[in-house]
């Protein structure tokens, strides 16, 4: 048999064998509780998952590393300014921004699921448990991708807030990195890519997003480094790369619900960029890899699946619908144009880069940048609390697509720059356009949202309290996360009305504690678990919040004592 037989031979068999692997991924995922893929199976499968691809990240990246210098070579006065840039976007996003929970209470949430990784290597939100040992608990509908990450960072520097906050602030400074990097892979250009890595430094809504713990700035950050991989993989046609971006678009997929969708740019971009797509369907290795992101995603996949039902708190059980068309769509295009949230400047450049890349015939890197960007775009649109300007904390979602608006902006300033006979005239006027529209998005960036002010003064006045309560004691709890993050035993407060479970922990120990916290103000919690609280406990004020702001809701942590 010759060698070119033997090769083709090779590839059908390898063709045939990923059609066969497709075919059981696709038989797993809906019939995973048939075969007994529950979701308490889950809980111990995903982060086993997690654990084999981040070893991949972490391996095929250093098996990068030559590629990443020999593709990414830049002069010395590039590198002078790219190093200033990153310096300025960091001191941004650590000391500008405050460093605080936006979403309440998801970020407790991740956090707990990232305590109980980290501790149990268990993807349980935990309901009932001490810091190190979670007796029950439920997988999360979200999925996981995120707590895994933090989970690592835990077991290193130790649990808490602090560790998610400098986390989210370092993500966000490596993605002004990441901008330059993308944008010089695809437009092989210094002064877009430095154009891209500035507007990013400045991009409010991600240094505000930097001083949280939600889950859109990781996103965007392992996307984005997996479609930098991708292209160092088409530039070098080295196989290598490609397992590094296949790697890393099983893990980012992971980070969001509707990361899933991601699936579709990342191909698209194989399919616009790739001259060598017809051959590559049939080799052995690009076959390989992506039975290699099968085998990846398939617990991901099973857990979507599982959770295809839940409304996720959408009005009348729909997540998407075109009802919400008309009010997000208007909100949605006014926040480009806001020059509150998001500097306009971005917006004019950004669309600049889109006519001259059409204009340059490059058809094909602006249409990979405006799929990027629209089928975001348009996924929250029609997504229920996908509306960023009016009222919500929905503006976190733009920090999912922002990265294609910022390259667009990056070669667009280039491009104008480019007609300029004295561009250091361009370049000054830029940076004061820059400083400008900054200066009017400072109250959004340093001025947290009054979104859920209620829910935030009760956070506040927990931690401001934590150190009061004593580790041995047990705290009922809407949330128990916050909790068991600080290093505090905690449940659920409807275990108050088990029996069993009271006994235990009054026989473990004689200090329960119950906090009244914000799902006390609403129903049903409120004339259920929480009267009953107050109906079969001896209750003792241990600390307590009296709202200031209308209308005055107050929190209340108890000492709990059973009834005689």
């Amino acid at each position: 048999m010759s060698f070119t037989s033997y090769k083709k031979k090779k590839s059908f068999i390898s063709f045939l064998i990923f059609i066969n692997a497709l075919f059981l991924w696709s038989y797993i995922i809906l019939n995973s509780y048939q075969l007994g893929i529950s979701t308490n199976e889950l809980i111990n499968i995903l982060p086993i998952f997690f654990e084999i691809d981040f070893l991949l990240i972490v391996f095929f990246f250093v098996l990068n590393l030559d590629l990443i210098r020999r593709f990414c070579k830049i002069s010395k006065e590039a590198k002078i300014y790219l190093i200033l840039i990153i310096f300025i976007g960091f001191l941004f996003r650590a000391f500008l921004v405050v460093h605080t929970h936006r979403v309440f209470f998801d970020e407790d949430l991740y956090l707990g699921i990232a305590n109980s990784i980290a501790t149990e290597n268990r993807a349980i939100l935990c309901n009932y448990g001490t810091p190190t040992k979670c007796y029950e608990g439920i997988l999360n509908k979200d999925p996981s991708g995120f707590p895994f990450f933090v989970s690592i960072f835990f077991r290193i520097f130790g649990k808490g807030d602090a560790i998610a906050f400098a986390l989210s602030t370092i993500i966000g400074t490596l993605s002004i990195l990441l901008a330059f990097l993308i944008a010089f892979l695809l437009f092989d250009d210094e002064r877009a890519s430095l154009y891209a890595s500035l507007f990013f430094a400045f991009l409010p809504v991600n240094i505000v997003w930097s001083g949280s713990a939600a889950t859109e700035l990781y996103f965007l950050f392992f996307s984005s480094l997996s479609i930098f991989s991708l292209l160092l993989f088409l530039k070098s046609n080295e196989y290598k790369a490609l397992a590094l971006a296949i790697s890393l678009l099983a893990f980012a997929i992971q980070i969001r619900p509707e990361g899933i969708l991601f699936i579709l740019i990342f191909a698209f971009a194989i399919f616009v960029f790739d001259n060598k797509l017809k051959r590559r369907i049939f080799d052995s290795n690009f076959l390989w890899l992506l039975i290699l992101f099968l085998f990846l995603s398939l617990p991901h996949f099973v857990q979507m699946y599982t959770f295809k039902e839940g409304d996720w708190g959408a009005p009348n059980g729909r997540k998407f619908g075109i009802e919400y068309l008309d009010f997000n769509l208007r909100d949605n295009i006014a926040f480009w144009f806001s020059n509150q949230k998001h500097p306009i400047f971005i917006t004019f450049f950004s669309l600049a880069g889109i006519f001259f890349l059409l204009l340059r015939k490059e058809i094909r890197k602006a249409s990979f940048l405006l799929l990027w960007f629209s089928s975001f775009f348009v996924l929250f649109v029609l997504f229920y609390a996908g509306s960023v300007e009016s009222g919500g904390i929905g503006h976190r979602f733009v920090n999912i697509y922002v990265m294609s608006a910022i390259l667009l902006a990056g070669y667009g300033a280039k491009e104008i720059e480019d007609k300029f006979s004295d561009k250091k005239i361009f370049r000054v006027a830029t940076l004061l356009t820059i400083l400008f529209s900054f200066y009017f998005c400072l109250p959004y960036i340093t001025i947290p949202d009054k979104q859920a002010q209620y829910a935030r003064d009760k956070h506040d006045f927990v931690m401001e309290n934590m150190y009061r309560i004593d580790p041995n004691c047990y705290v009922f709890s809407h949330n128990p996360s916050i909790f068991l993050v600080a290093g505090r035993k905690s449940l659920q407060t409807w275990y108050a009305q088990d029996a069993r479970v009271v006994a235990n922990i009054f026989n473990e120990t004689n200090c329960v504690m119950w906090l009244e916290g914000v799902w006390c103000l609403f129903e049903p919690f409120k004339s259920s678990v929480c009267k009953y609280m107050h109906d079969n406990y001896d209750l003792e004020i241990f600390a307590r919040l009296v709202r200031e702001d209308p209308p005055h809701e107050v929190f209340t942590i108890y000492r709990v004592y059973r009834r005689q």
